[in-house]
């Protein structure tokens, strides 16, 4: 471990053993905004990092089909994380200005995160127009990160509508639920659904997996579960679920 990581580690180690105490809710929401944006610094560090990894041979050595492979498990991320870090690291001379708002806290580094996708989408592309930071980084300041999100969702497809389709056809076709079944009936899920998908699912869950007053003690974990549970219910009580047809001979 290099001096300068082990002096981070460090201060970091320092930071959390202040006192927690007594803290007035303005401390509290100066401390949160404060955190976050030190945490969006982390993460510019840890996606130009993660891209000069990407250009080596070490993932292999070690055993790793891929650099994202090796990230997933070494760094303990999700593949969709550690896309979003190569897709910023890989970007930076793309993103100069939305670098520097990301260090000034003009934006935040999930902003940034989206703001590389679509570059990296636009500019893989043969028929969209080139890559703009300036419109974005303009959206970035003044959106939340869910609204960037949509608005980035339609700039893709305004700019290349045919690529657009395909890419959503593709994500369509990669969708996947695995089922496990333990002895004892219990269920593990594991899968991935598309943007489009994802959103009636989540229209459908959310409802459900509100709190259920004050002395809800469930975590939101569990009230989705209890959720998916509940909507699953339902189809079967309303008698909509379809029947395979029975052959008779």
């Amino acid at each position: 471990m290099s001096s300068h990581l082990t002096e981070l580690l460090g201060a970091i180690d320092r930071f959390r053993q202040r006192p927690k105490a007594n803290r007035h809710a303005a401390e509290l929401a100066a401390e949160l905004k404060g955190i976050r944006h030190a945490s969006d610094l982390l993460e510019l560090e840890f996606s130009q990092t993660a891209a000069a990894f990407s250009k080596t041979e070490e993932y292999e050595e070690q055993g790793s089909v891929s650099p994202i492979d090796w990230i997933r498990h070494q760094c303990r991320m999700s593949t969709g994380a550690v896309w979003n870090s190569l897709a910023v690291g890989e970007r930076l001379e793309d993103l100069p200005r939305s670098i520097e708002a990301v260090e000034s806290a003009e934006i935040g580094y999930a902003h940034l995160t989206l703001m590389a996708r679509t570059a990296q989408s636009l500019q893989g592309s043969t028929t969209a127009a080139p890559f703009e930071e300036g419109e974005l980084l303009d959206k970035a300041r003044e959106y939340s990160v869910g609204r960037l999100w949509y608005f980035c969702h339609h700039m893709r497809h305004a700019t290349d509508p045919e690529e657009f389709a395909a890419e959503q056809s593709r994500a369509t076709e990669a969708r996947s639920l695995k089922m496990s079944i333990y002895e004892d009936g219990s269920l593990a899920l594991e899968g991935w659904i598309d943007s489009v998908g994802a959103a009636v699912v989540r229209s459908a869950l959310e409802p459900l997996a509100q709190p259920h007053g004050d002395h809800d003690e469930r975590g939101r974990e569990h009230r989705n579960a209890d959720a998916f549970v509940e909507v699953c219910s339902h189809v079967q009580d309303l008698g909509v679920l379809p029947q395979r047809p029975h052959l008779q001979v």
